[in-house]
């Protein structure tokens, strides 16, 4: 028993000093998302089961500082210009960057998709909890908040995945939402 304790210990130390374990660096996520880097509090997290080519739903609602949110009210240009960083594996999805709230009514076709696996989650959480379709729809529709996303159409113009970014500097959140078919 002694012997496969120490084998777990020196295997996590092996995995975590290569970096294989854990494999980013939160402050480096949102650097990437959305040039400023920040650390954040996950409050709200569902995971769907995900199929063999990683079709599923994810929500992850964060808390932000109060620092951060200040920043966020008046965020630099290029937050606008060039974030998101779309990740290489994805670089044959489209990317739109970081727009001011309200959605635009031509953009609702993408905001409908990241929700559609939205319906599962009613049953996991508990009822004090808003539900977060609501709370994005809600986010989305009102002033001063910043989305963007990443997608991949699957032909005929229909949306098959999306990444879709929110930032509420007053509700002090980060929303992030995966979406592949």
């Amino acid at each position: 028993m002694f012997f496969i304790k120490s084998f777990i210990i020196l295997l996590i130390s092996i995995l975590t000093y290569f970096g294989l374990f854990f494999s980013f660096e939160p402050k480096d996520f949102t650097n990437d998302l959305t040039g400023l880097k920040f650390n954040t509090k996950e409050v709200f997290a569902y995971h769907s089961e995900r199929a063999w080519n990683g079709d599923g739903y994810s929500i992850q609602i964060f808390e932000i500082s109060e620092e951060t949110a200040q920043y966020f009210l008046t965020p630099k240009k290029d937050f606008f210009n060039e974030f998101p960083l779309l990740p290489e594996y994805q670089n044959h999805w489209t990317k739109v960057n970081w727009k001011k709230t309200p959605i635009q009514k031509n953009e609702l076709l993408y905001l409908k998709f990241a929700l559609d696996g939205s319906y599962n989650i009613e049953a996991t959480i508990n009822r004090k909890t808003e539900i977060p379709s609501k709370l994005v729809t809600s986010i989305l529709n009102e002033s001063n908040n910043y989305y963007a996303y990443f997608y991949n159409s699957h032909g005929d113009g229909w949306v098959g995945d999306i990444d879709l970014f929110i930032i509420s500097p007053k509700r002090k959140m980060l929303i992030m939402i995966n979406h592949n078919t």
